[in-house]
């Protein structure tokens, strides 16, 4: 259930399922003064916005350098693996190949 506002001659009654509580109007008012920062001059479009940092940060040309290297260093020993699987691939079939015409040659 929402809580009710109910304004009974300056006092403003907030009600809801859990508790009940009473706050005069100059009580409120003076919260809400507190809980706002108003100022005189105009907004200035020029300022920054307060969460922009968190956004995206500035890269440097160093940092991509950086990444470029490690993404090559990566691909480069991917393929050396890929190669060295390969090639044990082949020994592999080739030995295999050997054996089988080796016991073809011996038994027949």
């Amino acid at each position: 259930m929402q809580g009710q506002h109910i304004e009974v001659a300056n006092v403003v009654l907030l009600s809801s399922c859990f508790s009940c509580v009473t706050v005069t109007m100059d009580e409120l008012a003076e919260s809400l003064a507190n809980s706002f920062a108003v100022t005189e001059e105009p907004n200035s479009t020029d300022a920054p916005h307060p969460r922009f940092s968190e956004y995206k940060k500035k890269v440097s040309n160093a940092d991509q350098d950086a990444r470029r290297k490690n993404i090559l260093e990566l691909q480069k020993r991917l393929r050396q693996h890929v190669q060295c699987r390969l090639c044990f691939m082949y020994h592999l079939i080739m030995f295999l190949c050997n054996l089988l015409s080796n016991i073809v040659l011996h038994y027949f």
